[in-house]
């Protein structure tokens, strides 16, 4: 009997539905999972405590720090010029490479400013850091639109879902590990070298993620109708369209709340709660991302089944509520901290999908770069920047006079971060309660009553667990008797 040649086919892990695609379009779109690997190391380092940390070493006062961290928000009104620049030019493709490098390799160069400007004072120092950093926001900006144009055209809409979770949870890995690292080696570092190493990797880091872009075969871009629009005409469009423009301003006072504690919420970590690089990239990213990698596929089918509306107003209850939390942190009652993440990661991303969908769901196709654009420029620079900026000018002012005043509250003493704390959760009130009902549509379901909708099915799922475990139970206890029988005969 002869036998044939036995072949072994190589194994192939299919982490998203490839069923109709091209070897050339999977091959595009492994890349772009393999660019979010380092562009997520990227990510991490330079919103961190690490750069966090670099600042208060290069001398960083309060208000310094939220002029730092208002300045790529600043930046970000360059977008709208962008998304004229690329809807009129068609080559996005160059503005990504071109402009993607520009932004990754200026972070190289503010990491290595210690070094370049060792003999200039630390205000010297400062002050580069912010020119460099004005030059690398700029370049971000044309990034992100012509980022976000790419995968509109690069990923088939009936595998969207799929892919983009995965996506989210290989970043949401690799930024897990990458924390943990970073938090290592600036625990074990000291002075100012373990920054300049970390920021130097994440420069070089985001770079590579640009550079994987190099290797994709873009499609090409979608021709507009009508291509005599001028750029005043584009931008007035958006400016007209009441209920977008209703959206925007919801969600521009949503993140002055929210980023009002940014800038300064890790230097508290550092500075009052004395917690350790490693302990805050455990308790402060970690543990978030996790949770975030468990739930948020659960509300991602919720939205699809209720709206996007009632689950942003749902989680946002927590999201409100999460700064009170942070009034009873102090250097030996930290445990808090895990806790109160643990939630947020389970609401704060779902809540940021939400306003995604909403905000997309109101652009309509023609022209949606600019809608888009407009989207990012008013809540990155009237809700984050100013509200970054506002928040050094409270430290340094009046919260550091009541800090000096010495209040008590319950036995401890209220300092300027407290402040700061329960003026975002009032803020962040008046947002879900008062705003976020504002953005419900007519086919959406109501909060309440979606909530009803989880009760009952929480209790109907409760009583089929405990019936199965009765049923288990006789089941055991037949199989026991037949047993005890069996042996008697």
């Amino acid at each position: 009997m002869r036998l044939g040649k036995v072949r072994l086919k190589k194994p192939e892990i299919e982490l998203y539905n490839t069923r109709g695609l091209s070897a050339q379009a999977k091959h595009a779109l492994n890349m772009v999972i393999v660019a979010v690997m380092f562009g997520n190391v990227f990510t991490v380092v330079t919103t961190s405590a690490a750069w966090s940390g670099y600042q208060r070493a290069l001398g960083a006062n309060s208000m310094q720090m939220g002029v730092i961290s208002a300045i790529p928000v600043a930046a970000s009104t360059v977008q709208i010029f962008a998304s004229y620049l690329l809807e009129s030019r068609q080559n996005r493709r160059t503005l990504l490479l071109v402009f993607g490098l520009v932004h990754r390799l200026c972070w190289v160069l503010i990491g290595l400013v210690p070094v370049l400007l060792a003999g200039g004072g630390a205000s010297t120092q400062l002050y580069a850091v912010m020119a460099v950093l004005a030059i690398a926001s700029c370049g971000n900006s044309f990034l992100n639109v012509s980022y976000y144009s790419l995968v509109g055209d690069l990923v088939p809409m009936q595998i969207r879902g799929g892919y983009f979770a995965v996506r989210q949870c290989v970043a949401i890995v690799t930024g897990v590990v990458a924390a943990l690292l970073v938090g290592i080696v600036l625990d074990r570092t000291q002075g100012i070298g373990g920054y300049v190493a970390v920021l130097f990797a994440a420069g070089i880091s985001g770079a590579l993620d640009i550079c994987c872009y190099f290797f994709i075969q873009w499609p090409p871009m979608q021709r507009r109708q009508r291509s005599g629009d001028t750029f005043g005409a584009m931008l007035r469009e958006v400016l007209a369209n009441r209920p977008y423009m209703r959206i925007v301003g919801i969600f521009t006072l949503w993140f002055f709340a929210v980023n009002l504690i940014a800038p300064f919420f890790n230097v508290f970590l550092l500075e009052e709660i004395r917690m350790s690089y490693t302990e805050i990239a455990i308790y402060n990213q970690i543990v978030p991302n996790v949770a975030t990698l468990f739930v948020v596929g659960w509300w991602g089918r919720q939205m699809d089944r209720y709206g996007s509306q009632p689950v942003a107003q749902t989680v946002g209850l927590y999201c409100m509520l999460l700064p009170l939390t942070y009034l009873f942190l102090g250097p030996r009652s930290f445990w808090l901290l895990p806790l109160a993440n643990l939630f947020n990661g389970m609401t704060m991303p779902v809540c940021d999908l939400a306003q995604q969908n909403i905000y997309l769901a109101k652009a309509p196709a023609r022209n949606r770069t600019m809608y888009v654009a407009v989207f990012f420029t008013s809540t990155q620079l009237l809700g984050t920047a100013l509200s970054n900026f506002a928040g050094g000018l409270l430290m340094q002012g009046p919260f550091q006079t009541l800090e000096q005043m010495q209040f008590a509250f319950c036995g401890c003493a209220v300092n300027r971060y407290d402040y700061l704390f329960l003026l975002s959760a009032l803020l962040r009130c008046g947002c879900v309660l008062g705003l976020f009902p504002l953005l419900r549509a007519q086919w959406e379901t109501p909060a309440r009553q979606m909530c009803r909708a989880f009760a009952q099915q929480a209790r109907q799922s409760a009583r089929y667990r405990c019936l199965a475990w009765r049923a288990a139970r006789l089941r055991r206890r037949y199989r026991w008797q037949n047993s005890q029988k069996n042996r008697k005969a």
